[in-house]
């Protein structure tokens, strides 16, 4: 039930950009690939809901939407499969923005995927990327009161929901081409 992505890339799959890959994979833990990659589909909206390759109807609490005030760190849950992903709708229709790795196509790709040829495997991993762009969003398009995740829906809380919103770490990656952190163990 894993996303097909997995077939190339690992768990950590940003390693181009040094300034940010850290912070990128960080959102693995939370998000499939689809959810930063969609491409909208003509005709379709799309929604953000939670998915978990081991439950159809996941029912939360999910990790990282509420903290501890008093500690400051997030609660303990029980589901941590649990990933926000992106889903088309039309009409009260909803189809999964995920391809997953039980599809036949990617079955019968892992099984020969090492005998093609390079251009062989481009042409299947089309297949694969439809709907998909290559570069993510940007911070703003979640980190905003105008994000495309709708929080409260999603279980956030609303303290969680302030923070992700004017999360500081996205103004790190913006605004400067160089930060840094203060030793703090001199």
């Amino acid at each position: 039930m894993r996303p097909v992505c997995y077939i190339c890339h690992s768990n950590y799959p940003h390693s181009k950009n040094k300034k940010v890959r850290a912070l990128l994979n960080m959102h693995t833990q939370f998000f499939v690939c689809e959810t930063c990659h969609i491409e909208p589909k003509k005709g379709m909206d799309v929604i953000y809901k939670w998915y978990n390759p081991y439950d159809p109807n996941p029912k939360g609490p999910f990790f990282g939407t509420s903290y501890d005030p008093e500690t400051g760190n997030l609660i303990e849950v029980s589901d941590y499969f649990s990933k926000i992903a992106p889903y088309f709708v039309k009409g009260d229709k909803y189809e999964s923005a995920i391809q997953i790795q039980d599809s036949a196509l990617a079955q019968d790709y892992a099984k020969v995927k090492d005998q093609l040829t390079p251009e062989q495997r481009d042409n299947v991993k089309k297949k694969f990327h439809i709907n998909i762009k290559p570069k993510g969003h940007e911070c703003k398009v979640c980190h905003s009161k105008k994000s495309i995740l709708e929080f409260k829906k999603l279980g956030f809380t609303p303290n969680r929901t302030v923070d992700i919103q004017q999360l500081n770490i996205t103004g790190l990656v913006t605004k400067y081409e160089k930060f840094y952190i203060p030793n703090l163990f001199k």
